[in-house]
């Protein structure tokens, strides 16, 4: 039977390749939290294509392609975009992922 050594991850290397996606998805929800609530401009030009074309199924399949999506106008669910519980979850995982670290990095050493 072949052994395969193990090797051991540090658990500040551990804690920064779990965290480093969770803190990148937080910042692009801001981005986006920021567009829909006006604070900035959207780099790639979002905006509401749909109020100027005569709306039936024909025309809809035709201009499809050409439609923006409108990100000044989100669905909001009790006050709050999906962006931003999206910032909010973001924000508890890390704060999570953080608190068990301090609170167990001496099992980890």
């Amino acid at each position: 039977m072949i052994k395969i050594k193990k090797k051991k991850i540090s658990s500040k290397l551990a804690i920064f390749l779990i965290s480093a996606p969770i803190f990148t998805g937080l910042l692009i929800a801001i981005y986006h939290y920021g567009i829909e609530n006006s604070y900035w401009r959207n780099i790639s030009g979002c905006s509401d294509q749909l109020s100027n074309i005569d709306i039936n199924t024909e025309n809809l399949l035709i201009g499809l392609s050409a439609i923006k999506p409108n990100c000044s106008d989100p669905v909001k669910i009790l006050g709050l975009s999906i962006s931003g519980y999206n910032i909010l979850s973001n924000i508890l995982m890390i704060s999570i992922i953080f608190v068990g670290w301090k609170k167990f990095r001496d099992k980890f050493y």
